[in-house]
């Protein structure tokens, strides 16, 4: 967690291209940021386990009707970008506001140009990359601090070499291969839906003070908040989206029967 007013630099390097590995560094723009001044007082980076249920082609597993779930691939890491407004946090913590995306955007860039309007209203805003967004796993994020100081941590790119040519695209792996191309974005576009879901779970768990996925929300190795009162407000959590755009959207808030859409 870093203070907003001492950040110099934040340098997102991409992870662009496979065998052998090659990466692209591109320096966010803080000054989006800013855009209201003062409204934002702490910039946080961490990461929330959540079950993973796609295969290597972007599909789900085949699963009969009476079992439900298809079978669990893996727990994966979703890390999330997270901005907190300045002043005094609320004693039951800031409001969160989750921000989805579409096309090809990823959680460094586009949450700069939304997150100072509404910490400005006293809402913190919070990002994960959708599935294949964000380029390769390997990339990262450097925080730089006006005494020159740095931090350097995953950034959690979750985009997949799909068609070998060795490049990650931007959204690459958002639709299913052969041979389920008919199934298009439909598995990736659950599994997104999901990740939102055990974020969602995340920040209840860390609000009521309990263990479990809570003791998960973690930044630079210890949990958010530390020891003290939660950061963030878990009820209700409101969800930012481009939902005429983006179905995980429409499915989310359908889902959270205490989560409203923004």
């Amino acid at each position: 967690m870093f203070a907003f007013p001492q950040v110099k630099t934040v340098l997102h390097r991409q992870h662009t291209r496979v065998s052998p590995n090659q990466f692209t560094n591109v320096n966010i723009n803080l000054n989006a940021l800013k855009f209201v001044p003062g409204a934002v007082g702490t910039l946080a980076y961490g990461r929330v386990a959540a079950p993973s249920f796609l295969r290597a082609d972007s599909t789900f597993g085949p699963v009969g009707t009476a079992a439900g779930l298809p079978p669990r691939v893996a727990t994966e890491n979703l890390h999330f970008n997270l901005q907190l407004p300045s002043g005094a946090k609320p004693a039951d913590g800031w409001p969160v506001a989750r921000i989805e995306m579409g096309a090809a955007q990823n959680k460094e860039v586009l949450p700069t140009q939304l997150a100072a309007k509404l910490p400005e209203a006293g809402i913190a805003t919070l990002t994960i990359n959708p599935f294949a967004r964000g380029f390769g796993p390997l990339g990262t994020s450097t925080v730089t601090l006006l005494d020159n100081s740095a931090v350097t941590f995953l950034a959690g790119g979750r985009g997949r070499d799909v068609n070998g040519d060795g490049t990650l695209g931007a959204n690459e792996g958002t639709a299913s291969i052969a041979p389920c191309q008919l199934l298009d974005r439909r598995d990736p576009t659950w599994q997104t839906v999901i990740d939102h879901v055990a974020v969602a779970r995340a920040v209840v768990e860390l609000g009521a003070g309990r263990q479990g996925v809570a003791s998960l929300i973690r930044c630079h190795g210890r949990p958010v908040g530390g020891d003290g009162p939660p950061p963030l407000f878990p009820h209700p959590q409101r969800f930012r989206g481009q939902l005429r755009r983006r179905p995980d959207g429409d499915d989310y808030v359908f889902l959270g029967h205490d989560l409203g859409s923004l």
